[in-house]
């Protein structure tokens, strides 16, 4: 509007996109002149988000947002300005709601909001168990049972020959030498955690030996392990 105009230059506004054709009639005296053109009128933007996946994302994890085309974006959190976020993408891992204001030639345009929740890790798990055990030993290792958890364990040094997949296994160490145990749990919500413990593989050092002497024999001990007896006239006792 308006559909016609006798103004040199007018101002036409077009409510809808389109081509749209517009003549010009010219007249001086007895001379008429006559141009006609096309007018493209765009739709002003439209601001869309997308993204791939889920909006749900465990903490430590990122999700990259979209913007629909345009010249121009803001990305906002919560409805304020999120500084020096202006490309047509973002990687978000803070929880909130984001929408972008895009700009083009043909005006500006605030998208819908999306709302970004991040899901809290379960906590650290802690190992309990030997962690210097000696070669060639069974020993168990667990973690707290939790409702709903799955659990992943892993060694090097020795071998799980029971449990995997629960709260607590049995491990047949190796050699002397180091290894290591991990575990990963996975809450509900596919979110995990873990953690690794050192493991010291280690021959028995002796805690104590005792010699009791006696007038008819000596009986030597290494911890609780009887080594022999030995005649003898005189009582000494000697311990270390």
């Amino acid at each position: 509007t308006p559909g016609t105009s006798t103004l040199a230059s007018p101002s036409v506004s077009y409510n809808f996109a389109g081509t749209y054709t517009a003549k010009l009639i010219a007249i001086r005296g007895q001379i008429t002149d006559t141009l006609t053109f096309e007018i493209v009128v765009n739709d002003p933007p439209q601001a869309e988000i997308t993204y791939s996946g889920i909006l749900s994302i465990c903490e430590g994890q990122s999700i990259q947002l979209n913007a629909s085309l345009g010249d121009l974006f803001q990305w906002k959190l919560n409805g304020t300005n999120i500084q020096g976020e202006t490309n047509q993408t973002i990687t978000v891992s803070q929880n909130g709601n984001y929408s972008v204001l895009i700009t083009s030639e043909c005006g500006t345009s605030l998208s819908s909001s999306v709302y970004v929740d991040i899901i809290p890790a379960p906590a650290v798990p802690v190992i309990t168990g030997n962690f210097s055990p000696t070669p060639n030993s069974n020993e168990i290792y667990s973690v707290p049972s939790q409702s709903g958890y799955t659990y992943t364990w892993t060694v090097n040094g020795g071998s799980i020959n029971l449990g995997q997949g629960t709260n607590s296994i049995s491990v047949l160490w190796g050699n002397t030498g180091q290894g290591t145990i991990s575990m990963e749990w996975d809450n509900p919500n596919g979110c995990s955690s873990s953690t690794t413990n050192d493991v010291s593989i280690q021959l028995p050092t002796a805690q104590w030996v005792v010699l009791t002497i006696s007038e008819s024999f000596v009986t030597a001990k290494s911890g609780a392990q009887r080594i022999g007896s030995y005649g003898i006239r005189s009582a000494v006792k000697i311990s270390s």
